[in-house]
C-alpha cells in the first residue's frame, strides 16, 4: 500500500510519500504564517489551504509521472486550535492558536468546577484547549458565532476539504475539554458548563476510520483514494516512538516539550499535573505531561544572544559547556511563551546573564532548566502509566537535534536516549496507524526500519 501523510504542524505542513512499509518516495512542504499582539496568536486559513491543495496537486504529479497508485491519504494535525466556519468551511474569523492565551481569564473562572471538569476529560480548563477557545468567542464575538455553522481546528477543517464530511477522532476531540474519556462521547455536562451547542461540533469516529476522498481533492491528487483519521500529532508522535502498549512512554521536544505515556482505559487517572487523553491506538489512553516553553525558549535566547547567529550557535557552544555544573540554571519560563513575554523583557535578562556568564555557560544553563523539568515531569508519566524502569527512550522533535540537549537528558534520566534518523516522528505514526488496519501496529513499527543515534548516560 503506498501512503500519502499530511501532517499539519504549529507553522507548516509536510507531506510525506511511502511506497509499501519501509520506502519514502517523495516529500514537501508549506509554510504558514502566524500573527502575534499581546495574548492573541492567529493563523489565516485561506493562505494556509493554498499551500495544502498546491503540495496535494505536486503529490499528484509525482504519481502520475512513476505510474503510483496512492492507496490512503492519513490525516494528522497539531490539535485544539479554533476557527469559526460557515456550513461549507468558509473561515468567518482566523484561526485561534493553541498557543493563544485570551481564554486565561475564563479558564480563572472555572477554577472553582476545574476538579469536575477534570474527571470528566482528563484535563483541567486552559486556554489552550478547545472549549476555554469557544466559550471565549462566543462572549467576545457574538456576532460572528450566530453565523458559525461550527467551531473545528486544523484536523476538522481540512479533514473537511479532504472527504467532504465534518468529523474528527476520538484522539483530536478529546483535547477539547469536551470529550467523555469514559464515555467516548462528547460530554453533555461540559458542553452545558461551557455553554457550546453539540450541533455545532464535529461528529466523532474511531482514530483510523476511512473515508473516501472527496472530489475536489481526488481532482489535485488525479485518481481516487482513501483518507485515513490518523489522529492528533502528539497521539501519533507517541505512536512512532514506540508507544505501542501501556507502559510505554516517550518525550518529544518540539515548539512545546511532551512527554507521553500509554496506559490501559481503567487505570486510575493519577498525578495531579497530568493530562489524559485518547491515543492514537484505541482503546488506550496517553497520560501526559508537557512544557509549553521549550524551542519558544531557545529560539528566542539564539535571537537575543547571537547577534545574526543560528540555533548552530546555541548547540556548538552548549556542547562545548558540556561539563559545566553551575548551580545556575535558566528554566525555560524565564524566558516566557512569545505569545505573552515581549522581547524588551527577555533582553534585559540575557544582557545581565552576560554580565556574569559566557555565551556558552548561558546556553548550557537553559539546557539545564529545559532537561530537569522535563526528567520531573517524566517520573510523574511513567508513574500513572504503571511503567518499568527502561534502559533506554525514544525522543524526537527539533530540539533532539542537539546533541548537547540529548546528552544532558541521558544524564538526567540516567538511561539511554535514542533519536530516530527519520526526523519527523509525528509523520512516521500516522503512517503505523494508516497501516494498521491490515496488521498489528508492532508489525508496521517494526518494519519502519528506523536506525537511531543513541547517548547513552555518562555516570
Amino acid at each position: 500500500m503506498n501512503t500519502l501523510i499530511v501532517d499539519v504542524g504549529t507553522t507548516v505542513v509536510k507531506f510525506y510519500l511511502f511506497q509499501g512499509l519501509s520506502t519514502l518516495l517523495w516529500r514537501t512542504e508549506r509554510r504558514f504564517e502566524q500573527r502575534r499582539q499581546g495574548l492573541s496568536v492567529e493563523t489565516d486559513m485561506p493562505a494556509v489551504l493554498e499551500g495544502i491543495s498546491g503540495a496535494l496537486a505536486e503529490a499528484g504529479d509525482y504519481a502520475q509521472a512513476n505510474a503510483l497508485r496512492v492507496d490512503a491519504v492519513a490525516l494528522t494535525a497539531q490539535r485544539s486550535s479554533v476557527m469559526p466556519v460557515a456550513e461549507e468551511g468558509e473561515p468567518l474569523a482566523p484561526m485561534m492558536m493553541w498557543q493563544d492565551h485570551r481564554a486565561d481569564a475564563l479558564c480563572q473562572e472555572l477554577s472553582a468546577q476545574a476538579d469536575r471538569i477534570r474527571a470528566i476529560c482528563g484535563m483541567k480548563p486552559s486556554s489552550v484547549y478547545s472549549a476555554p477557545k469557544i466559550a471565549w468567542l462566543m462572549r467576545n464575538r457574538p456576532e460572528v458565532c450566530r453565523r458559525a455553522s461550527r467551531f473545528v481546528g486544523f484536523y476538522e477543517w481540512i479533514a473537511r476539504w479532504l472527504t467532504g464530511e465534518w468529523v474528527t477522532d476520538d484522539s483530536v476531540a478529546s483535547r477539547s475539554c469536551l470529550y467523555d474519556l469514559d464515555a467516548a462521547r462528547w460530554s453533555d455536562e461540559l458542553l452545558a458548563l461551557f455553554g457550546i451547542e453539540k450541533s455545532k461540533l464535529c461528529r466523532i469516529m474511531p482514530v483510523g476510520t476511512r473515508l473516501p476522498l472527496a472530489a475536489d481533492a481526488a481532482a489535485l491528487l488525479r485518481q481516487r483514494a482513501q483518507v485515513v483519521l490518523a489522529g492528533g500529532d502528539q497521539q501519533c508522535a507517541a505512536v512512532s516512538a514506540g508507544c505501542l502498549a501501556p507502559g510505554d512512554w516517550q518525550i518529544n521536544a518540539g515548539t512545546g516539550a511532551y512527554i507521553l505515556g500509554m496506559m490501559e482505559p481503567r487505570w486510575p487517572r493519577i498525578g495531579d499535573t497530568l493530562r489524559f487523553n485518547a491515543s492514537a491506538l484505541p482503546p488506550y489512553l496517553l497520560a501526559e505531561a508537557s512544557l509549553t516553553h521549550c524551542c519558544t525558549a531557545v529560539d528566542r535566547l539564539v535571537r537575543l544572544l547571537y547577534a545574526g547567529g543560528s540555533i548552530q550557535d546555541f548547540c556548538r557552544d552548549a556542547g562545548e559547556n558540556l561539563q559545566w555544573r553551575g548551580e545556575w540554571r535558566i528554566p525555560p519560563s524565564a524566558l516566557g511563551d512569545c505569545s505573552v513575554m515581549d522581547d524588551g523583557q527577555a533582553r534585559q535578562a540575557v544582557a545581565q546573564w552576560k554580565s556574569q556568564y559566557t555565551d556558552g555557560q548561558i546556553a548550557s544553563a537553559l539546557l539545564e532548566g529545559i532537561v530537569e523539568d522535563l526528567a520531573g515531569q517524566a517520573g510523574a508519566v511513567v508513574r500513572a502509566c504503571q511503567g518499568e524502569k527502561k534502559r533506554r527512550v525514544i525522543c524526537g522533535g527539533g530540539l533532539t537535534r542537539c546533541a548537547a540537549f540529548c546528552q544532558r537528558l541521558a544524564d538526567h534520566l540516567n538511561i539511554e536516549v535514542a533519536v530516530p534518523d527519520f526526523e519527523n516522528i509525528t509523520a512516521l505514526g500516522a503512517f503505523v496507524v494508516a497501516n494498521s488496519s491490515s496488521r498489528p501496529p508492532k508489525d508496521c513499527w517494526d518494519a519502519l526500519g528506523l536506525t537511531f543515534a543513541e547517548y547513552a548516560p555518562r555516570h
